[in-house]
């Protein structure tokens, strides 16, 4: 299943753009313009509901469940990894205020700061975001911290792709670097032929990977995982690493950014897209666990 970083720069307000005053309401999920409203108890028992009823179906009728365990685990310090360098090198190097890193999705299992820095763990384990703060008026922020728009576009640029870099170098130190070429070369056919067709060549690929598993080949597992998904990351999708990078290097080019209104509608076209993609390889592990 496709597990992605998204990279979120809080938009301003405009009263004249409707589709902004609906993705600044929290209305389309996933959106996370800004910050939306907190789960409530009732979401947060029924989101655990789910989840244990998932897994209860998983242990009783479910194959690979150990191999599953061990996916998940594995994507746990990977997330962290890719999105927690973002961080890093934002506000070492130049200070920049993030409002909310958030590992995993669905809605904040738990909240904590460190240096200044919101954190929260979400309950699914399929990623994470960052969301740098910004000011509509220019001014700088009395922690210290700046605005992320004031910075050229380069050094956004290195912010963006650093999270993907690491997990490159980190899974070139584990599989070595003939098999990471070898890997990039093949993600992206192997990548869309699952998506098109999760019934056999998604459940295939997934297959493959959890044999690794199944054999201890734990190593190897967790390199592949790691180019696997900073080469996802670089899709040229709008939240996605790859997609910021070219819009980026599009304003560098013309010497002028994006309206707002394009990068709010292009960003919704973008999750349009990952919920398709997203749903096609659930289909494919609902296939592979209990049907395969």
């Amino acid at each position: 299943m496709p597990v992605g970083s998204l990279l979120h720069v809080k938009l301003p307000r405009s009263r004249n753009s409707t589709l902004t005053k609906v993705l600044h309401r929290g209305s389309l999920p996933g959106a996370q313009i800004q910050k939306g409203k907190n789960v409530s108890t009732k979401d947060k028992s029924l989101i655990i509901v789910v989840l244990v009823l998932v897994c209860v179906a998983v242990i009783i009728w479910g194959h690979h469940r150990l191999e599953l365990l061990l996916l998940v685990a594995f994507l746990a310090p990977l997330t962290v990894i890719h999105v927690g360098s973002m961080a890093l090198v934002s506000t070492c190097c130049w200070g920049i205020a993030i409002e909310r890193l958030s590992i995993f999705y669905g809605g904040p299992l738990c909240r904590f700061n460190v240096r200044g820095i919101p954190i929260e763990i979400g309950y699914l384990p399929i990623g994470g975001s960052i969301t740098f703060r910004r000011y509509d008026d220019g001014t700088t922020s009395n922690d210290g911290f700046r605005n992320y728009d004031h910075f050229h576009p380069w050094q956004r640029l290195v912010i963006i792709l650093s999270g993907p870099s690491l997990l490159l170098l980190l899974g070139c130190a584990l599989i070595g670097s003939k098999s990471l070429v070898e890997t990039v070369q093949r993600f992206y056919p192997t990548f869309v032929a699952g998506t098109m067709s999760p019934g056999s060549d998604g459940v295939s690929t997934l297959a493959a990977y959890l044999s690794l598993l199944e054999h201890g080949n734990y190593q190897i597992a967790f390199g592949l995982l790691a180019v696997v998904l900073a080469v996802l990351n670089l899709l040229p999708l709008p939240t996605m690493n790859g997609g910021e990078a070219l819009m980026e290097l599009t304003q560098m080019l013309n010497r002028r950014r994006f309206a707002p209104k394009m990068v709010v509608a292009l960003r919704v076209v973008s999750i349009v897209i990952h919920c398709v993609i997203a749903a096609a390889w659930a289909f494919s592990l609902i296939l592979l666990l209990f049907f395969h």
